[in-house]
């Protein structure tokens, strides 16, 4: 649901005054495998429907219909074949994957060309991004745009983090569980905790008594592991997609020392041994290594720490996020300059 007193929406309306967020109400699309999520997708395509009846309704057509995923877009697309409306849509944050079979990777290609060909403008997380899906959708008329992932940090004021010298990670999307516990297994064991609520994110991993697993910690209760941990890693399997942004910014937003996969996106968030560590891909003993270099130095660990909450608060927290947002819109939307000196002068100082 959205909702109009949420900060991400307040600044929005405030940089575009003719935004609107009337997109009614979707209950939450928690799952935990594939199955339950395909099962979830019709509610979403039916969601989005609705919401496209109501912009079709309007008097004046909407400049551009934002949208979160792929099924949203499908929606839209209905509606507004059925209602004989041109609204223009984008799709915000798109992440693709493709899959070990060579053809089910063709299928969703051909799949993701196909619904993106429905966009004007879409918006990844990375500039290498950008120029990847430019290449492999090869889409004439919509136009790839990379705004770097950011948001909000609330954290509780009243929260009461445990101190037991543990290391974290968290996520479920492209993350390479089986690396870490190889790593952390090592003797010395290292105490670690990982929060995933995915039984497909963790089916390769071979679990010692060091490590536990958190598979139903949210909220208030995600983030205190978070405050309590040493360390976060996030072993990432991807190389060409975005992926561990969320737990990579909430961490910085902690303060906390993050190990992390470098890859072709990562590399865009931070800088090695300064707000950031990187370890290349795959390496057990490489991630083992860095994990025992930070952790035998407290001093290292609070100098890259506070430098990456600055490095969050610069350039990822919810005001440059907004503006990266606006700044992408303006690209989707803008014809030529007459109507850019209107859009820009719409926006205010």
């Amino acid at each position: 649901m959205v909702k109009s007193n949420w900060p991400l929406v307040q600044l929005l309306q405030k940089a575009i005054p003719g935004a609107s967020f009337d997109c009614g109400e979707l209950s939450g699309l928690r799952y935990q495998n594939r199955i339950q999520l395909a099962l979830k997708l019709p509610k979403l395509i039916w969601y989005a429907f609705r919401s496209g009846q109501r912009i079709a309704r309007r008097d004046v057509q909407p400049d551009l219909v934002c949208v979160s995923s792929d099924m949203e877009l499908i929606g839209l697309v209905i509606a507004r074949l059925l209602s004989r409306k041109r609204f223009p849509i984008a799709l915000m944050g798109f992440i693709y994957t493709t899959r070990e079979s060579a053809i089910v990777s063709a299928m969703r290609r051909l799949y993701f060309r196909s619904v993106l060909s429905q966009a004007v403008g879409v918006t990844c997380f990375s500039k290498f991004e950008q120029k990847y899906y430019a290449g492999l959708f090869d889409l004439e008329n919509t136009k790839f745009i990379p705004t770097l992932y950011g948001g909000v940090f609330n954290k509780p004021h009243d929260l009461e983090p445990s101190n037991d010298g543990y290391v974290l990670s968290a996520g479920r999307s492209g993350r390479n569980y089986k690396q870490l516990c190889e790593a952390v297994s090592q003797p010395p064991a290292i105490q670690t905790h990982i929060i995933c609520d995915s039984a497909f994110a963790l089916q390769d991993v071979e679990l010692s008594a060091n490590v536990t697993i958190l598979r139903q910690c949210y909220g208030r209760d995600y983030i205190k592991q978070l405050a309590g941990a040493d360390i976060v890693v996030l072993p990432l399997k991807n190389e060409k997609i975005s992926s561990g942004q969320m737990v990579l910014l909430d961490a910085m937003a902690l303060g906390k020392p993050v190990i992390i996969t470098k890859t072709a996106t990562t590399v865009e968030y931070g800088e090695h041994m300064s707000s950031l560590y990187f370890v290349e891909p795959d390496s057990v003993d490489e991630l083992r290594s860095a994990i025992d270099f930070l952790m035998a130095d407290p001093g290292l660990r609070k100098s890259i720490g506070d430098a990456a909450k600055v490095y969050y608060e610069t350039h990822h927290s919810i005001q440059p996020y907004v503006d990266g947002l606006v700044d992408a819109i303006e690209q989707i939307v803008i014809k030529d300059q007459r109507v850019a000196s209107e859009f820009r002068s719409s926006r205010g100082p």
